[in-house]
């Protein structure tokens, strides 16, 4: 009966501070460096979202601070018009919000950011639920942390650049979609 809640914006946290003050039961609150959330992006039950395109070829549900990293990869990227952006701020997820699964309906493609390991993060369940839903994926890609692939210890920004989280790898794993 644990929830996490992981606010990736300055204004998603107070919402996470409320709610899991008021759900009164066993919680996890995860506390990053949070940047402003970003104008197209707007608050949610589940976290924050882009309004709904029509025209995206791409579904990217990122969670926690590094969000900020896959918002500043966007800034001016050429397809930025053509993707839909998903942050979830608590977990478990434990259904596909109804505009991230009509967006994954549309896509077909999907790009999960976090900083959890792979095993019981967001993307693996984002892949568990589209795998129930039996939703046609065409591409799935997980950026997740990668523990200590070269065996050193350091910031948060050198181990974000070491598992493909930072601003530059998140852009050039976008790129492989277009």
């Amino acid at each position: 009966n644990m929830k996490c809640y992981v606010p990736a914006f300055i204004e998603d946290m107070n919402v996470c501070l409320e709610e899991m003050f008021t759900r009164k039961g066993p919680a996890y609150f995860r506390l990053g460096l949070g940047k402003p959330m970003p104008d197209y992006l707007s608050l949610q039950s589940y976290g924050a979202s882009t309004a709904v395109n029509e025209q995206a070829k791409l579904t990217i549900i990122a969670q926690c601070p590094v969000a900020n990293n896959m918002t500043a990869a966007l800034n001016d990227h050429a397809h930025k018009s053509n993707i839909d952006v998903f942050v979830v701020n608590k977990m478990p997820l434990e259904t596909l919000p109804e505009d991230i699964k009509a967006s994954l309906k549309r896509t077909k493609n999907v790009l999960v950011v976090e900083e959890h390991i792979s095993t019981g993060g967001l993307g693996s369940a984002i892949s568990v639920l589209i795998n129930e839903q039996s939703l046609p994926i065409n591409k799935f890609i997980s950026l997740h942390a990668e523990g200590y692939p070269s065996g050193l210890y350091g910031s948060q920004g050198y181990h974000q650049q070491q598992s493909g989280l930072d601003e530059e790898s998140i852009k050039q794993t976008i790129n492989a979609f277009f």
